[in-house]
């Protein structure tokens, strides 16, 4: 796409494309691996607190 608009190259236009998706699962990928850390370390912290209340867990589908 050019400036927002396909361009004549149909191939080109499906390879920008595959480049965007190609980017967009690295980047999920490394915002799971971050989340997956961070949710570790709160997991062992949490342990570390008195008197301290279990995850709450919500219920799936569930939008309040």
């Amino acid at each position: 796409r050019l400036n927002g608009k396909m361009t004549e190259n149909t191939a080109l236009n499906l390879r920008i494309d595959e480049i965007k998706a190609e980017f967009l699962l690295y980047e999920l990928a490394d915002y799971n691996e971050r989340i997956s850390i961070q949710r570790s370390i709160a997991k062992e912290f949490i342990k570390l607190i008195p008197g301290h209340q279990p995850f709450l867990k919500e219920k799936s589908n569930c939008y309040h």
